[in-house]
């Protein structure tokens, strides 16, 4: 080799050995870059990158909830998330998000702190309604009602109660149907009240026969009372007994415990005495007409008639007409009604 070449070697050598250290150095450096992320120390100094805290909110805050919060890398695209409660519905975002009317969107953790806030609307105002007492009633019409309209209210009693009254801002209080005074707003509340139903039993009570006598005590009671009924026997006639729901059924006046409507009869039998016409002297007349168990109070028609050769004198006994031989006599109750037909020799 000649000497000029080898000096030319030489310095390709030593040009060669520089560049080749240079690429070493490049690619040991890509290497630890690509793989040494997830070193202790890498992930020390990741710990040590700007964060910016991110907030999201709810407004109102009872309307709904919100997911999104917390403290990210400074720079880093965020999912959050908008839930609405019942009664609501998501509106909008307020602050820096990709899409301002999507419930799920992204936002952008800057270099400092910010706020995003998730706007909910009511779908409606909540109307409560209240029953007392409890248990006494429902009501129809309650829960999230459309805004700008009066809604209508129905108060139902349970068994055993009626609607008394309304409490709160509505139309009519004293009416079971009736309506909000005003367009719904606002939250807002009613209270139906109900008391104990008076429930009316009506009692019926009649006379049988018809005329047999008089009767006293029909009419309309509340439920549960205690009331008393009454028969009084016409003329002629007997009471004998009461048909249907009485405390004492053979006692003209009794108790009837109301309960449900009931019919109640009086029953009268014809009051009867005996109508007895004997003959003085014995053999010397007869007697005929109404003759044996008569009712009482009515005007019973007797007859002398005598045999032969004897004449009619006069009736002895309470007799209309002492000295007709045709007459009545008026039974009474418990006695015997006695008339004697007197006769004599004719001359």
């Amino acid at each position: 080799m000649f000497p000029g070449s080898y000096k030319q070697s030489a310095q390709t050598a030593r040009h060669m050995t520089k560049k080749s250290i240079i690429t070493l150095f490049l690619a040991l450096a890509a290497l630890v870059m690509a793989g040494g992320a997830g070193t202790p120390c890498a992930r020390a100094e990741n710990a040590k990158m700007p964060r910016a805290k991110l907030t999201v909110v709810a407004d109102p805050k009872e309307a709904g909830r919100t997911e999104g919060s917390g403290e990210y890398a400074m720079g880093a695209v965020v999912e959050i998330q908008a839930f609405a409660r019942e009664g609501y519905v998501f509106s909008r975002w307020q602050g820096a998000v990709v899409n301002p009317t999507d419930p799920i969107t992204r936002a952008y953790a800057g270099s400092e702190m910010q706020q995003i806030t998730a706007v909910f609307e009511p779908i409606g105002f909540l109307l409560t309604a209240g029953v007392v007492p409890a248990g006494a009633g429902f009501v129809d019409g309650a829960g999230y009602r459309p805004g700008g309209i009066a809604p209508l209210i129905s108060a139902r009693p349970a068994p055993g109660y009626a609607f008394d009254k309304w409490e709160g801002p509505v139309a009519v209080p004293d009416e079971a149907s009736t309506a909000l005074k005003a367009p719904i707003s606002k939250p807002t509340s009613v209270t139906a009240h109900f008391k104990p139903a008076i429930t009316m039993i009506t009692v019926t009570v009649a006379a049988s026969p018809s005329g047999g006598g008089a009767v006293a005590g029909g009419g309309q009671y509340k439920k549960g009372s205690i009331i008393k009924v009454r028969a009084v026997p016409g003329n002629g006639y007997l009471f004998d007994g009461w048909e249907g729901p009485v405390v004492s059924p053979g006692f003209p006046e009794t108790a009837v415990a109301v309960q449900k409507d009931a019919h109640l009869t009086a029953r009268f039998i014809p009051d009867k005495s005996l109508v007895r016409c004997p003959v003085s002297p014995a053999g010397a007349g007869r007697v005929t007409g109404d003759l044996g168990a008569q009712p009482v109070g009515i005007a019973a028609k007797i007859k002398a008639e005598a045999a032969p050769g004897f004449r009619f004198v006069r009736w002895d006994g309470p007799v209309a007409e002492p000295k007709n031989a045709s007459t009545t006599i008026t039974p009474k109750s418990g006695q015997i009604a006695r008339a004697t037909a007197v006769f004599e020799c004719a001359r």
